[in-house]
């Protein structure tokens, strides 16, 4: 567009002064006045979106988080005429799968293993879930085992596994697992404000299942525990909610209840010390076969 010789674009006008002024079409004023349709049943959605979101994330909150503590391994057929040094020095972790039903040995992957095998913290060693899930093994894609750790071989200090022992787990059939606990809301509970002590006196719980899967580690809610005298204390009946709901799962028969303490809340130095008896044997100084390391010439140590 020409106006006194100079080339205007169209969404400029031209002021008084002669400078240009921008934000308005020269040409029409109705492409800024658009209005939209406003669609009656999209202003009724519009309406009632909050209120259909509303009820979602209630119930969502509401219900019980699912949880699932299976895991999937790939494994292989254990190769013939191989033993279990020549594996380990090839990146492979050997393992045996038993009991109800035929033996199958089989091979993982190194870090297949080690990644469910460690806790996550660099310093710490085999964690108490590595035995207490349930193992999907899919051999060469043609077997599929169901099955939990029951024994393994691995290095002391090192965090290296060097060969495991699965049982077979059937449905109907009883498999005894030790189901780690984690203790939830233990800073804001009432004996962590009065300045008490809370420590946890059973790291793994044992269960009887018959189910089709192994129930996730149970989170013991201590937000209620409250200090008592001497001191207070969360038993097994308290968390008899968190077994599932179908019935699939029990505690030992060989707990009590009512005596079976899992979690203690108690006072710094009010309760007094105990001599170790002095039939006493630290169990990590004990073998497989009930026997006790020889870390010394001379008889055993530490001394007991």
């Amino acid at each position: 567009m020409l106006i006194n010789g100079a080339r205007i674009r169209p969404g400029f006008r031209v002021a008084p002064n002669g400078g240009l002024i921008s934000g308005a079409r020269y040409f029409s004023d109705k492409h800024r006045r658009i209005q939209r349709v406003r669609y009656p049943w999209k202003q009724d959605l519009l309406k009632m979106n909050w209120h259909y979101l509303h009820h979602e994330m209630m119930d969502y909150f509401k219900g019980r988080p699912t949880r699932d503590s299976v895991v999937e391994l790939h494994a292989k057929a254990w190769p013939k005429f191989a033993q279990s040094p020549f594996l380990v020095s090839e990146g492979y972790v050997p393992g045996i799968i038993v009991k109800r039903g035929y033996d199958r040995k089989v091979i993982f992957k190194k870090s297949d293993i080690e990644a469910v095998a460690f806790d996550d913290d660099p310093q710490a060693h085999i964690s108490h879930l590595f035995m207490g899930r349930m193992f999907r093994v899919i051999v060469e894609h043609e077997w599929i085992e169901d099955c939990v750790v029951v024994d393994y071989k691995a290095h002391p200090v090192n965090r290296q596994v060097f060969f495991v022992r699965f049982n077979r787990h059937i449905p109907g059939s009883i498999t005894e697992v030790d189901i780690p606990v984690t203790l939830v809301g233990v800073f804001g509970s009432h004996a962590h404000l009065n300045r008490a002590q809370i420590d946890l006196a059973m790291p793994t719980i044992k269960l009887q299942c018959v189910g089709e899967k192994i129930p996730p580690p149970f989170l013991v809610d201590c937000s209620k525990l409250r200090m008592e005298e001497p001191y207070g204390a969360i038993t097994l009946r308290d968390i008899m909610h968190l077994l599932p709901e179908d019935g699939t799962a029990r505690f030992h028969p060989s707990y009590d209840l009512d005596e079976t303490e899992i979690v203690h809340a108690y006072r710094p130095y009010s309760i007094p010390e105990q001599d170790i008896p002095e039939d006493y044997i630290d169990p990590n100084f004990v073998k497989q076969n009930k026997k006790r390391y020889h870390l010394t010439y001379s008889g055993y140590w530490p001394r007991q």
